[in-house]
């Protein structure tokens, strides 16, 4: 589409379009629902003065979108939602780690870190949570605000990224505590180094916190002046914003943005690249509402042309191959090929694809691999793009079998069969259906909160895509045949595109390949996989044994769809029924999905050592099917509808969740209601169940953020249900037999009625009139149970030796239980220590991070510090954190530090709160504290009644350091 040339009618337009009420939306039941705030009738504007360099030059609006390009350059993208009370703000450069040379490596993260860790007390004075990261091909910086603060965050923001800390030892202390952690057990680690295998460009991989190297001043001078520049930068907002408004703020904040001033030395840098200086705001043009000049007679953007360093990726010729080996117990294979990025055409095909392949429990590969043939425990798929180059990514866990170890050949030889075989079958109408109703569910938990949504919209603006690629995905995949799904099969699954990566535990034995020999076993496993698909052979689906399609709902007009993004959720309604369950809705239109979570009290707190994992086993084994409908056909219909179901075993509840496009809400929820009520258990299911949560158990073990919270646990909670392992622990599921299965659901669910909560795009009661109402008769119940409280034990230090080079130490106390004012009380402390842990960090130097939780629970709480941090400096780092904590408990917070850790806290939760399931599980705590559920919604003025008083008081009673415990992976000096 043409981006239109600003004049004064279509300026006009836009304002209009912009700023005029959301037209009202019937709804199906015909009740009436609160609107957005509708704005008070104005007179025309006056004048906006803004700076020449930053006037409009060009814009557009796309639906609820609206993208202006400024004159200097800056792209600023806006997008209006007034669902929930938030705003997020992203500043996005267009450069990251692909843009460094070998002078400037490490440039692109040690700025975004040193620049959050600069900015970091400001953003929190003003309630602000935020960050920032480098990718591959970008920068970001983020922040979430409460809308009336969105100004001065901008400003933050602005002087975040216009006044870089070019100092590598300003970096410290600038991390989140996900990003340093190890993550042998977590895909992330593992894709990139895929990556590092599959790409030869510096930069395609992620540097390790204790890897990144220090970079002199003078180069991280360069990289900002080469990179940090307008015609670089993209600014997306998103949420309760006033588009006006914002715009004016950017354009005010940006109009003199300019890469920094060069070093004195050499001369010729004096003058390569000099920023023309910006016109001083006094001869400003006006802003949009006011600009009127027309198009030709506007000067030409102040942009100057930036030199990148960003090399094309080389032609793969074939396989490559690489093997790892670290302190983990859980093995994991990741296949990665070669494929286009997001410039190609044919991305929604390799997207399905990608869905077809290996996301949901009924992809082919998981079929095939995991319940069919049972090498593997888990397996998935996924579409890694960037502008000119993609990986189509395959990672899976080989099966652990006692007697024979790890599967590895079986389950790599199973897995490059059946991608032979996705190579030469056209999937199915059916299959073609379940792909894309699981990309469209995926593509709407994307963008739940503003600030992944921000972060989205800008993301694809910088594409050669651009933005509407974002805004119409939905039809992009509806469009893609099967035909086009197996062309783009034949084309890019082949094995010179392959790359392999194998990690594995040291005590495995060891592998003996390289590239070559691994591709000539590939070539054993599945002969034909080295020659091209001709057409002759490609085959057809045979409808005699193609799966059902399953019809959909009725799904809303686009033009319905959009004004329902910013039409206010109804407060949460109580819709229990006589004798059956209790059941709560709260209504939130601004996504066509919902979640529906039918949850039980008990569960992990109820079991002991004999029983430690029985409840999350009992869960699995009820997803596999009931005895009517096998798991195959259990799972493929819900992938239709566009529903995952998942387990849910916290310390006081468990149960099912669905996430579910709304047009098939209702036939998801009697699925749900069966897979509970009627399980089968068969022995393959139990088997299946068994081997999947013994790899997430052993998974665990290998990472050391988990490991140390555990570790922490049973020191603080010994002997008490709590301190047990989240996932059980492998001996006692290992034996586990259906008997004992099939007693605990009689006894945890037949003789309970469901808790149901309903979140998102329903209507009223309809979804608890019939089958939640109707669904879970009892002929008896039991009455509910009574659990001990977690009783305060003797401080105890538990700590476990790996190799590895970093220690992870979680220093906890106890809390208070659930639910009550001391517990919200620890949460504002949990909010200005982690302010004051990254400062402590910066001074320090001698930790990469530290981050502090508090958590409350049934029968009692904890709090703690988790840290990441060198063997040499455990005692070092320790000691600084209690003595920390101490000075807090003793002195308290300030007036100041009060409101800006409720403001903080306020955010922080609101943006959880944007996501359906994190809100469906909210309520369900509230519930079992024995609250209101409306409670969950009103945390502002709970917190605003907590004095720095009362902060000190609850401070002084549980953050004693006589009390502290600790749990700690050790790493190796």
């Amino acid at each position: 589409m043409p981006r239109n040339k600003p004049t004064a009618i279509s300026l006009f337009i836009l304002i209009v379009l912009v700023f005029s009420p959301l037209s009202a939306v019937s709804s199906q039941s015909g009740r009436s629902r609160p609107r957005v705030p509708t704005r008070i009738p104005e007179a025309p504007p006056e004048p906006v003065k803004v700076p020449e360099a930053a006037g409009v030059v060009r814009q557009e609006q796309i639906r609820n979108v609206s993208r202006f390009v400024l004159r200097n350059g800056i792209t600023v993208i806006i997008s209006e939602q007034h669902a929930t009370p938030l705003a997020a703000a992203v500043a996005y450069f267009k450069a990251g780690r692909m843009d460094e040379t070998e002078l400037t490596l490490g440039a692109a993260e040690l700025l975004a870190r040193a620049s959050a860790a600069a900015k970091a007390r400001d953003l929190a004075a003003l309630g602000a949570s935020g960050g920032a990261y480098a990718a591959a091909d970008h920068s970001a910086f983020y922040l979430t605000v409460a809308p009336e603060r969105l100004k001065d965050a901008l400003s933050v923001q602005a002087q975040m990224i216009r006044s870089l800390p070019l100092s590598s030892d300003d970096s410290q202390g600038g991390s989140s505590f996900d990003e340093t952690t190890d993550r042998e057990g977590q895909a992330g680690k593992h894709l990139e180094m895929l990556k590092s295998v599959a790409f030869t460009r510096r930069g395609t991989g992620k540097l390790q916190n204790t890897d990144t190297p220090s970079v002199p001043r003078e180069h991280l001078l360069e990289f900002s002046r080469m990179h940090y520049r307008p015609e670089k930068l993209i600014l997306s907002v998103c949420g309760a914003v006033s588009t006006f408004h914002a715009l004016v703020e950017i354009q005010r904040l940006y109009a003199g943005f300019a890469p920094p001033a060069a070093e004195p030395q050499p001369p010729k840098d004096q003058t390569a690249n000099r920023a023309t200086p910006a016109k001083s705001p006094a001869s400003g043009d006006a802003g949009p509402a006011q600009q009127t000049r027309p198009a030709a007679a506007q000067k030409p953007p102040l942009v100057e042309p930036a030199a990148t360093t960003r090399l094309p990726e080389p032609e793969q010729t074939k396989l490559r191959y690489a093997a790892d080996r670290g302190d983990i117990e859980q093995s994991v294979v990741t296949v990665g090929f070669r494929v286009p990025g997001l410039n190609s055409k044919s991305w929604p095909a390799i997207e399905v694809l990608s869905a077809l392949a290996g996301r949901g429990r009924a992809s082919r590969l998981a079929r095939a691999l995991l319940d069919e043939q049972a090498v593997v425990s888990a397996v998935q798929s996924d579409y890694v793009a960037l502008a000119d180059a993609g990986l189509l990514t395959i990672q899976m866990k080989p099966a652990f079998d006692p007697s024979a170890g790890t599967l590895m050949d079986k389950a790599e030889s199973a897995l490059f069969r059946e991608i032979d075989r996705l190579r030469r079958v056209v999937p199915s109408e059916a299959e073609l259906a379940r792909a894309k109703s699981v990309l469209e569910g995926r593509f709407i938990d994307r963008v739940e909160s503003y600030c992944d949504r921000a972060l989205l919209l800008a993301h694809a603006e910088a594409m050669p895509s651009g933005l509407r690629a974002a805004l119409d995905y939905r039809r992009l995949i509806r469009e893609v045949r099967a035909e086009d799904v197996q062309r783009a099969a034949s084309a890019y699954l082949t094995l010179a595109g392959a790359s392999v990566h194998e990690f594995e535990p040291v005590s495995a034995p060891p592998r003996t390949f390289d590239s070559e020999r691994f591709a000539a076993t590939v070539l054993a496993w599945a002969p034909g996989f080295a020659e091209a698909v001709s057409p002759k052979e490609v085959i057809s689906p045979d409808p005699r044994n193609a799966p059902p399609v399953i019809a959909q709902g009725v799904e809303r007009p686009a033009d319905e769809l959009a004004a329902l993004e910013s039409i206010e959720p109804l407060p949460i309604r109580d819709f229990s029924t006589l004798n059956g369950p209790r059941a709560f809705v709260r209504e939130d239109h601004s996504e066509p999905k919902v979640t529906i979570a039918l949850l039980f009290p008990g569960g992990r707190i109820a079991e002991d050592e004999t029983r430690s994992g029985i409840t999350e086993f009992m869960l699995r084994a009820m997803l596999r099917g009931t005895p009517r409908r096998p798991s195959n056909e259990v799972s493929f219909e819900l992938e239709q509808l566009g529903a995952d179901v998942e387990i849910i075993a916290e310390p006081d509840f468990f149960g099912l969740v669905a996430e579910v496009l709304s047009r098939n809400a209702d036939r998801a929820l009697k699925i749900m209601r069966d897979l509970i009520e009627d399980p089968a258990f068969r022995d393959s299911d139990l088997a299946r169940a068994r081997a999947e949560q013994t790899a997430v158990i052993r998974e665990s073990l290998g990472s050391g953020a988990a490991r140390s919270r555990e570790l922490l646990f049973q020191a603080l909670f010994a002997g008490h249900p709590y301190s047990l392992p989240p996932h059980g622990r492998q001996e006692v599921v290992s034996k586990l037999t259906g008997d004992q299965v099939r007693e605990w659901h009689e006894g945890a669910i037949k003789r309970r009625v469901p808790v149901a909560i309903i979140v998102g795009d329903t209507e009223g009661s309809a979804l608890v009139s019939g089958t939640v109402a109707d669904g879970f008769k009892r002929r008896e119940t039991d009455p509910p149970a009574r659990y001990p409280a977690a009783a305060a034990t003797k401080p105890t230090d538990r700590a476990e030796q790996y190799k590895r080079p970093q220690s992870v130490l979680s220093i906890g106390f106890p809390g208070p239980r659930g639910g009550s004012d001391e517990a919200l009380a620890l949460g504002l402390i949990e909010s200005a220590m982690n302010v004051l842990l990254g400062e402590l960090g910066s001074k320090q130097g001698s930790f990469y991070v530290a981050r502090s939780s508090s958590e409350s629970f049934l029968a009692g709480g904890a709090f703690r510090v988790d840290i990441v941090t060198s063997p040499e400096n455990e005692q070092r780092v320790r000691t600084a954190v209690v003595a920390e904590i101490e000075r807090l408990a003793k002195n308290g917070l300030s007036v100041d530090q009060v409101t800006a850790a409720r403001a903080q806290t306020i955010t922080a939760r609101l943006g959880r709160l944007q996501h359906r399931r994190e809100r469906a599980l909210e309520y369900a705590r509230t519930i079992l504290y024995e609250h209101r559920p409306a409670e969950a919604d009103s945390l502002a003025d709970r917190l605003g009644r907590i004095t720095p008083d009362e902060i000190k008081r609850v401070a002084g009673i549980y953050l004693k350091p006589s009390t502290a415990s600790l749990g700690i992976v050790r790493g190796e000096r």
